[in-house]
């Protein structure tokens, strides 16, 4: 049954709205119910009544994000005349859809949180009586996304029992087979053979009875619906955190149950993490920049960041730029380690190579005090050579 044909079944026009829908549904089930109405077709168009509006429901679930179930206060209905069962849904919560990000809570990589498994839209349904549905999927963040936290719209599909005929994919009571006239046999023509022969019917499986295929699942006995569910990822998340949030429930575009979130990070272009979590830069820099203690551009978590050079040192500490040592918006960052490589030209221009020359023979005429004194101990060694000579 499509959505015109649905709001066709109750009398009204596609597109009318759900007080609208719920009067029609009503005023149908006062006079049609099998209860209240003897005639013979009144099961048959009740499970109509009751399908029409599950497939409306249905479809105004995805546009609204609201699904108020069936009006309280109707007339009685039992599922055996064709009245429409109540749907299936396990309360966890709210959180997602149409409420806002909420906060996921979780352990680390070692802890007792939810399984590993991680999908991109997996699912996995509960019973009735059993425990609460669990979706997995594994989110990805970025090394900055890490650091100051992250909130992702996850969406995916779930399979759902088909509320309208309970999952059974069937519509009601079975009805005689009109292949065989509802004997179950049928006999080839006298042309065929003689005397005529009786084989099952393959229609029916020799029964006599076909089941009429569910009108809002079309025979599947389930329903596939999408989901949306809006999570804040606190920062200090770590690769391979495990943690636990709200499925935003049904009635607010997510899903009843929880989400089990495996943490992934991507890799960074110029920072690194080590073994002991230690974040890390290795970072070339000019040669002469570096022997002039000039300014270099650092990458951050959190942005560019201006160090200077000192000559002689190649490790840098940077405290407070690493990665937060707990999760939390308020946890302390740990230490940036950036690891500079001075860079020589392997040759010079001539301009180079002349400013060169007149730095070394302004550094000849005012050596340090080492090289002074080799300078010192040369001519010593010079002087006694010519005298011994």
């Amino acid at each position: 049954m499509d959505i015109d044909d649905a709001y066709s079944e109750l009398g009204l026009r596609p597109g009318a709205s759900a007080a609208a829908v719920k009067a029609a549904w009503r005023r149908l089930v006062s006079h049609w119910h099998p209860d209240r109405n003897p005639a013979a077709e009144a099961a048959a168009l009740m499970q109509r009544i009751n399908a029409a509006y599950d497939r409306i429901r249905l479809a105004t679930v995805r546009e609204a994000g609201a699904d108020d179930g069936p009006p309280g206060g109707d007339a009685p209905r039992e599922p055996a005349s064709g009245a429409r069962p109540q749907a299936r849904e396990a309360h966890a919560g709210a959180a997602g859809g149409g409420a806002g990000p909420r906060a996921a809570s979780g352990t680390g990589a070692g802890g007792a949180g939810e399984s590993g498994e991680a999908g991109g839209a997996g699912s996995a349904d509960a019973d009735a009586d059993g425990p609460p549905r669990v979706v997995r999927r594994r989110v990805r963040l970025s090394l900055e996304e890490a650091v100051r936290g992250a909130t992702r719209s996850l969406r995916g599909r779930l399979r759902e029992q088909c509320g309208a005929c309970a999952g059974s994919g069937h519509a009601g009571e079975p009805l005689g087979c009109a292949s065989c006239r509802g004997s179950g046999q049928r006999r080839s023509d006298w042309w065929v053979a003689w005397p005529p022969r009786s084989t099952p019917c393959e229609d029916c499986g020799g029964t006599g009875l076909r089941q009429q295929p569910c009108p809002v699942c079309e025979g599947a006995g389930a329903l596939t619906r999408h989901y949306r569910c809006t999570v804040r990822l606190p920062p200090g998340l770590r690769d391979g955190d495990r943690l636990s949030a709200d499925g935003g429930g049904g009635h607010r575009g997510g899903f009843d149950g929880r989400l089990a979130l495996e943490v992934r990070w991507t890799p960074h272009p110029l920072l690194r993490v080590d073994a002991e979590g230690l974040l890390r830069s290795e970072l070339p820099v000019d040669g002469c920049a570096w022997l002039a203690e000039r300014w270099v551009e650092v990458p951050s978590p959190t942005g560019a960041l201006q160090m200077r050079l000192r000559r002689g040192r190649l490790v840098y500490r940077l405290p407070g730029q690493g990665l937060p040592q707990a999760r939390g918006a308020d946890a302390a960052r740990g230490d940036l380690v950036v690891t500079v490589t001075p860079v020589f030209a392997p040759t010079l221009d001539a301009e180079q190579q002349a400013l060169l020359e007149r730095l070394a023979a302004i550094a000849e005429a005012h050596p340090p005090p080492a090289l002074r004194a080799w300078q010192q101990r040369l001519q010593a060694w010079r002087d006694a050579d010519a005298a011994g000579a």
